[in-house]
């Protein structure tokens, strides 16, 4: 009989999102998920099964868009990084979007690119 979980997931999932954030996903290895969540490897695998599963998770989290900045950022690296080649969460972001107004949500995605590129002031002071 195996033992008793001793974490919260969803706080789990919200210290993977950080390092997803920060990362992105193709940078993110098993090892930075290990070293934020605390979490042995195989208990990591014993709850998700694989690294995308992870992402996954931490991206069901982020359509709810609880924490606005944060959330946008992981749908942008599910857009850029795994929507093409992936046709369940390109399939996941698509029924997301769809919920939405498409131009705010366009306006959302497009200031939060210029955000993360730290190019937001610099367009500011062009529009003024």
């Amino acid at each position: 009989m195996g033992r008793n979980k001793k974490y919260n997931l969803s706080e789990v999932t919200e210290k993977m999102k950080k390092v997803f954030v920060e990362k992105g996903y193709e940078a993110t290895s098993i090892d930075d998920l290990v070293d934020v969540t605390e979490l042995l490897r195989g208990s990591l695998y014993s709850q998700f099964g694989s690294k995308l599963k992870m992402f996954s998770a931490v991206l069901d989290s982020s359509l709810k868009m609880n924490e606005k900045d944060m959330d946008l950022d992981i749908i942008l690296i599910a857009l850029m990084e795994l929507c093409p080649r992936n046709n369940k969460l390109r399939l996941k972001i698509s029924n997301w979007y769809k919920d939405f107004l498409p131009a705010k949500i366009d306006n959302l995605l497009i200031n939060r690119i210029l955000a993360r590129a730290k190019l937001k002031d610099e367009v500011n002071n062009i529009e003024k």
